[in-house]
């Protein structure tokens, strides 16, 4: 007798799976930038965004077919593939493995013994999901997460060991530096990978900068006002996303709507958050 029905096991893995999607960590992103932890969010997504750009090449170079061409019709599925980070009929090797690695190199450093753990399992269990959904082989996995884990080490030795030991006028310098690196990155994203994989990063980082040069700034929060402000901008994001799931827009809307969310997710959502706190600061005053 099986342990599990079949169907339980594939919404399972189909879940697990989930936490390997490039989206998943765009939004993470977002939490830690609303958290006030703008620095180490930027660097984590450009160590997503650079494993993603990695995973494109290899994928265009070796052309390895997947192990069966489901396609995946639900309104989930058509949400997915419409900011798929890497081209969707080839195999290895894995991004959802390496954007995992990718981004358990990165904050390795941040997290305690026990969540360590419990990252590594995640790496290892998104890797297995990918095998038991039947969309990659295990070389395709080992190799994504040797490759996830390579980049994002990489980012985070920039992060903590070259970014913060500059003078302040050295660190301003390093910023002008890695915001023009950074749109050259997407750039070249966007050469691999077309308007509809690239327009919600290119909307987060406009918004990003756009958000400090305006002089706005996320204020430290934690607990409870940052869990609720954190729901609300995902809410907010997938308002805008949600027509894409149905299949209604042609390329070039669908596009516009993943650089709205984006563009939500770095600016409009925390520049409206902030007024809405000025006004609640200044009523409790009066």
């Amino acid at each position: 007798m099986p342990f599990a029905p079949e169907w339980f096991l594939e919404i399972f893995f189909a879940a697990l799976s989930s936490a390997g999607h490039p989206f998943f960590w765009l939004l993470a992103s977002a939490a830690l930038y609303w958290k006030g932890r703008e620095k180490e969010s930027f660097f984590l997504l450009n160590a997503i965004v650079l494993t993603g750009l990695f995973v494109a090449v290899l994928k265009s170079f070796f052309m390895v077919p997947r192990p069966t061409s489901l396609v995946d019709n639900s309104l989930l599925g058509k949400l997915e593939n419409s900011f798929s980070f890497s081209f969707d009929k080839y195999s290895f090797p894995s991004g959802h493995a390496a954007t995992i690695a990718g981004a358990y190199g990165f904050l390795r450093e941040k997290l305690s013994r026990p969540a360590e753990f419990f990252f590594l399992a995640l790496v290892l269990g998104v890797g297995y999901s990918r095998i038991f959904l039947e969309r990659h082989f295990a070389v395709d996995v080992a190799a994504g997460i040797l490759l996830g884990l390579a980049v994002g080490r990489l980012v985070w030795v920039f992060f903590d060991r070259h970014w913060s030991t500059h003078s302040k006028r050295l660190l301003v310098q390093e910023e002008l530096g890695v915001i023009v690196a950074s749109f050259l990155l997407v750039a070249v994203f966007f050469l691999f990978e077309g308007i509809s994989a690239s327009a919600i990063i290119i909307g987060y980082y406009l918004g990003l900068f756009l958000f400090k040069f305006t002089g706005h700034d996320n204020l430290p929060v934690g607990g409870k006002p940052w869990a609720k402000k954190t729901i609300a901008g995902f809410l907010g994001a997938l308002a805008v996303l949600s027509p894409i799931a149905f299949g209604f827009l042609p390329v070039f809307w669908g596009g516009f709507l993943l650089f709205l969310a984006g563009f939500w997710l770095s600016f409009l959502f925390p520049v409206a958050y902030e007024k809405a706190l000025k006004n609640k600061t200044v009523k409790k005053i009066i």
